[in-house]
């Protein structure tokens, strides 16, 4: 069974919807400003969304046998969509670093 397939997406969609009001409390007491508050949860929401397609993708071309850089890009987005979320982003020197020590045939 794949640990990400689209079929899971409404799965993922509710698991985000019931836990929403709990988010938007956090950020409107950070903000204090509805509308931005608003803004932040779609942000947040489209982002998660990417990121789960993105590793969709990536499961696909590994479960097809794809090789590595075939999916890379895929993971890099991904990773960016979180990194959006959470407020951080890597430099393409780290980016490089973790595929050259972990990935196949490096």
């Amino acid at each position: 069974m794949s640990a990400f397939a689209p079929k899971d997406r409404p799965l993922i969609e509710r698991v985000y919807e019931k836990n929403e009001a709990t988010l938007r409390k956090f950020v409107f007491h950070r903000l204090k400003d509805e509308e931005k508050t608003k803004d932040v949860i779609q942000e947040v929401a489209i982002n998660f969304m990417e990121a789960f397609d993105s590793l969709t993708l990536v499961k696909k071309s590994i479960d097809e046998g794809m090789p590595e850089d075939f999916y890379s890009i895929d993971l890099m987005n991904a990773y960016a969509s979180l990194g959006k979320i959470i407020g951080e982003e890597v430099d393409d020197d780290l980016v490089e670093e973790i595929f050259s020590k972990f990935c196949m045939g490096k």
